[in-house]
């Protein structure tokens, strides 16, 4: 008998192992699925994954993104690593029972084909357990990233993960605020939208946003307003945020942006002491009884 273990987020493949809330254990006999159950994952459980899997007996980690420390924890506590995969999770667990993970679809955007065999070995001598300071995650990218002003960056990838928050289908004004994230997968080569889908908003609490968006495996926030404890938050886990887009759809936003003409009409979001919002901004606000507002 063999056990996997799936980050997952869903029903679907998380995008970042290290950001994963959820963890699905499966157990196989002879290529066949005898049994399934989930646990779940404190942020300080994932620092120390490896020794929690390894205690579970888990041979394989299937996963979207993933850093290099946490890649070398696990591949030195003796785990195989299957990472930039997406996807529903019960199509992957069947795909890479027969053999057709390597599939295009299953493949995450920006990874180059092929890119799972890349995955390097851990050095000699690297042991399992704590985990050092977070590293980039580890994702091989092929073209440009996003640049401040909206127009594009740096040649790095083509593939990009673009989350805007919104309220009836049109950007919400303030961050902190929205209702629902599009999701828009985008080749900012080829200009074209790829994927979109539409998630509620996690719970308000503090700094919720930033982590759902991280977990998500978000890379550019397009965002109206937005609190200081929020950007720091975002700029933490790596994600680019572009501010002060103006009140419309998803598809104009990103059309706008792909095409280098995205307006931004930066406004502060002033914050004094008091309560805190989804975001992770702290302050009072002028518009009644909602915190959120």
């Amino acid at each position: 008998m063999s056990r996997i273990a799936v980050a997952i987020w869903q029903g679907h493949v998380a995008t970042t192992l290290d950001f994963a809330g959820t963890l699905l254990l499966v157990d196989v006999q002879d290529g066949t699925i005898t049994a399934q159950s989930e646990v779940g994952l404190e942020e300080s459980a994932v620092r120390h994954l490896a020794g929690l899997l390894g205690g579970r007996g888990i041979q394989t980690v299937i996963c979207g993104a993933i850093s290099r420390p946490l890649l070398r924890s696990l591949q030195a506590g003796g785990i195989r690593v299957v990472p930039f995969v997406r996807g529903e999770a019960q199509e992957v667990l069947a795909a890479f029972l027969d053999g057709t993970l390597e599939d295009s679809r299953f493949l995450m955007a920006g990874c180059a084909p092929g890119a799972r065999r890349t995955v390097p070995e851990p050095k000699a001598g690297v042991v399992g357990g704590a985990i050092p300071a977070p590293e980039r995650i580890w994702l091989k990218r092929r073209s440009p990233m996003p640049g401040r002003d909206g127009t594009g960056g740096e040649q790095r990838s083509s593939g990009l993960r673009v989350a805007i928050p919104l309220d009836e289908n049109r950007l919400s004004a303030h961050f902190g605020h929205g209702k629902r994230f599009a999701l828009m997968d985008v080749d900012t080569e080829a200009k074209l939208v790829l994927s979109r889908q539409d998630f509620d908003a996690p719970e308000h609490v503090p700094g919720a946003f930033p982590r759902w968006l991280a977990a998500n495996g978000a890379q550019l926030v397009i965002a109206g307003t937005m609190g200081a404890n929020a950007q720091r938050l975002l700029a933490q886990a790596g994600i680019q945020v572009l501010m002060g887009a103006p009140v419309e759809t998803p598809e104009e936003l990103v059309g706008a942006y792909l095409e280098g003409k995205l307006r931004l009409e930066p406004a502060p979001c002033d914050h004094g002491g008091g309560h805190h919002d989804a975001d992770g901004s702290t302050g009072s606000h002028a518009h009644g009884d909602d915190p959120r507002r």
